[in-house]
C-alpha cells in the first residue's frame, strides 16, 4: 500500500512537470494529427511511449504494409480496417493512439464519440513543422508519400484546427517539431505558449 501511495505521488510529480501531463493517466484517447513526414510515429516513440507504454497506436499505413508486405504501396482498405479494429479496441476500455493525417473527418468524429461513450480522456495532438522539413523527412523515409498529398494535408492542419476543436476534446495540445527538438503550445479556440509549468495565452 505504501509503494502504490509512493508511486502515485511520483507520477503527480511527474505530470505536473510535464508539457502534456496527461500523458501518465490510464483510459487515454489520443488523436495524433499531422501531415505525412511531420514526425508523428517519432513523437510516439521517443516522447508518449517512454512516459506511458500501456498504449496501443492504431496506425493506418502500418495496416496497409501487413496487406502489401510493401511499404510504398497503400493498399485503400486499411483506413477502413483500422477503425474497424480501434472500434472493438475501444470496448476494452485501454488506452490507444490513433494515428491520422487528419484529412478524414469522419473517422475522428466518430473515434471521438466512442471513446466519450466510454469516459476516455481524450487528448487531440497536433504535429507541426515547416513544409520543407516534411517533405525533406518524407524524402528520408521509407514509405514516402505522394507530395500532393503531403501539401493538401499541411493545408488542411490550419483550416482544421478550429473545427476539431469543437469536437470538445479534454485538451488539444500542438506540437512544433523543430528537426528533432520539439515546442509545446496548447490551443483553447486560440494559441498558448508554455512558460515554466503553464500555459498562457501568446
Amino acid at each position: 500500500m505504501k509503494y502504490i501511495k509512493e508511486y502515485n505521488n511520483y507520477l503527480v510529480e511527474k505530470s505536473k512537470n510535464d508539457p502534456i501531463p496527461e500523458i501518465y493517466n490510464d483510459k487515454l484517447c489520443i488523436i495524433l494529427l499531422g501531415a505525412p513526414g511531420v514526425g508523428k510515429s517519432t513523437f510516439i516513440n521517443n516522447y508518449i511511449l517512454t512516459k506511458n507504454k500501456n498504449i496501443k497506436v492504431f496506425s493506418t499505413d502500418d495496416i496497409s504494409l501487413i496487406l502489401t508486405k510493401d511499404p510504398n504501396i497503400y493498399d485503400e482498405r486499411s483506413s477502413d480496417m483500422n477503425i474497424r479494429k480501434l472500434e472493438m479496441y475501444i470496448e476494452s476500455e485501454r488506452s490507444f493512439i490513433y494515428d491520422t493525417t487528419g484529412t478524414q473527418i469522419d473517422n475522428i468524429i466518430k473515434i471521438t464519440k466512442l471513446s466519450k461513450d466510454k469516459n476516455y480522456k481524450i487528448l487531440y495532438i497536433q504535429i507541426m513543422a515547416t513544409l520543407d522539413l516534411i517533405i525533406n523527412q518524407n524524402n528520408n523515409r521509407e514509405r514516402k508519400v505522394p507530395i500532393d498529398y503531403i501539401k493538401l494535408s499541411y493545408k488542411k492542419q490550419y483550416t482544421n484546427m478550429k473545427y476539431l476543436y469543437n469536437l470538445n476534446p479534454d485538451s488539444y495540445y500542438i506540437v512544433y517539431n523543430l528537426d528533432g527538438k520539439y515546442k509545446f503550445m496548447k490551443y483553447d479556440g486560440k494559441m498558448n505558449k508554455r512558460k515554466n509549468d503553464k500555459y498562457i495565452k501568446l
